[in-house]
């Protein structure tokens, strides 16, 4: 069986587990859930080393991952925020059993090295963003005298929300862009007020949705500290170009 039993994921709120350890002695935790009717399942590990993770479908729901089960994510890059974002509209994402394994290859484990990392859930409605804050992207630092920075990306069923982290060093007004659309997205700025990585009621400040391939598009005054970019798709594959930059006067 897996090693903790989180039940039916939430409709209504993110789930945040204590935090965990991958060590020399523990080189995955295993974690099952369900959800029980047409969601989307995001899945963030928040830590300061980057790990491996997994989400199997749990044919069986046995709690155990064998031959019975699929492996529908998996993101083992170099990022030290790790994200799984599953739109509704992907194949295997169904009402029923998961399973998600946070491992780091024995092999790769440097000696002595520990990897403490809290995991994120969500079950959202099909369309919208995810609940949780795992940083995929960031911006240089911003002030009243930044130039326009950039990235390109894109979100759909298999990836249907990017997060970008910022962090605001002059008081002042910004301008934020999501362009060059392919498809329907929508975007929204976030300040994390309690820091526990999790949207909560209230800590999306401003959301654009204007429909079809239209750039979306707002300004904001903001105060010093740290906020929160999210695209998320609404239908469709979706590249895009997210600009932020201080309003000149």
């Amino acid at each position: 069986m897996a090693e903790f039993n989180l039940g039916a994921l939430s409709l209504t709120s993110g789930v945040s587990n204590p935090t965990r350890t991958i060590n020399l002695s523990n080189f995955e935790d295993t974690y099952s859930f369900s959800v029980t009717s047409d969601r989307n399942i995001n899945l963030g590990v928040v830590g300061p080393e980057s790990l491996t993770v997994q989400v199997f479908r749990d044919f069986n729901g046995n709690g155990v991952v064998d031959g019975a089960d699929k492996q529908i994510a998996i993101n083992s890059n170099t990022r030290t925020n790790e994200a799984i974002n599953l739109s509704a509209f992907a194949s295997d994402v169904d009402p029923g059993s998961y399973i998600a394994r946070v491992s780091r290859e024995k092999q790769t484990i440097d000696f002595g090295i520990s990897r403490p990392y809290s995991l994120k859930l969500s079950a959202d409605p099909v369309s919208t963003p995810s609940k949780i804050l795992a940083r995929e992207h960031s911006f240089s630092p911003l002030f009243n005298n930044s130039r326009l920075q950039s990235f390109k990306g894109s979100v759909g069923d298999t990836d249907n929300t990017d997060t970008a982290i910022l962090a605001v060093l002059d008081k002042g007004s910004y301008r934020f862009e999501l362009k060059d659309l392919t498809a329907d997205a929508d975007f929204r700025l976030i300040q994390d007020r309690n820091n526990n990585r999790i949207v909560d009621p209230g800590e999306a400040m401003t959301t654009s949705r204007r429909g079809g391939t239209r750039s979306e598009v707002f300004t904001r005054e903001l105060e010093v500290g740290n906020y929160f970019l999210q695209a998320s798709q609404v239908s469709g594959n979706a590249n895009y170009t997210m600009t932020v930059a201080p309003v000149v006067i």
